[in-house]
């Protein structure tokens, strides 16, 4: 919520923090909130407005929490923003997805369903930006699959980001594809990680099971 409030009310400061390198923010926040409690010795950090003091030293302590999903989404977002294409609730929804709570992704979800195809697409393009900076992509993965079962269009966006995460993948993701209703767009990604040197090898042999039931039927 302090985040939330800081990107509403003081959307500069909010802007300056996000476009931090991620290894820079926690150092920047700990100056920040030490400069809200008025610490000794404490200054404003050059980046950051004035008018920021009160929410600065205002309760709970963000600089050591893990803040780099929200925060690597919204300087994804800022970097490709152009008018209306990008906006802060689309950030929120794609946290939520990407999250580690399932009731919150399957709502995230059922919310991003109810936009036009075209800001679907928008929207599953920015969270498969996020794939390389998350610590793995299982759920992008599972939500995502998901999602194109809703959406078909966006099936193209799914088996390409597989693709590029080829070496990434669980055999959960290998097992959703199989199971989707657009199977049939997944084969050339299935037949990859079947082939593919290097692979992990539970997902080889899940997608070996996957192409070979294919070629069964």
């Amino acid at each position: 919520m302090k985040l939330l409030l800081l990107e509403d009310l003081h959307r500069t400061s909010f802007e300056a923090l996000a476009a931090t390198p991620q290894s820079d923010r926690a150092g920047l926040l700990a100056a920040w909130e030490a400069w809200g409690r008025g610490e000794e010795g404490s200054a404003r950090p050059d980046s950051i407005s004035d008018d920021t003091q009160h929410w600065a030293g205002s309760e709970p302590r963000l600089a050591s929490l893990n803040l780099s999903l929200y925060l690597n989404l919204a300087a994804t977002l800022l970097n490709v923003r152009s008018g209306e294409e990008a906006s802060d609730a689309l950030i929120r929804l794609i946290t939520d997805l990407l999250g580690e709570g399932e009731a919150s992704r399957e709502a995230a979800l059922v919310q991003l369903l109810e936009l036009s195809e075209p800001e679907q697409r928008a929207a599953m393009e920015f969270a498969f930006k996020q794939g390389r900076r998350l610590p793995d992509v299982d759920v992008l993965f599972q939500m995502s699959i998901k999602w194109a079962d809703q959406t078909s269009g966006l099936v193209d966006l799914v088996a390409a980001g597989a693709l590029d995460h080829l070496h990434r993948l669980d055999p959960g993701t290998v097992a959703a594809m199989g199971a989707s209703r657009l199977r049939s767009d997944y084969l050339s990604v299935l037949r990859r990680l079947a082939a593919e040197d290097g692979v992990d090898e539970l997902v080889r042999n899940a997608a070996r099971m996957e192409t070979e039931q294919t070629h069964g039927n």
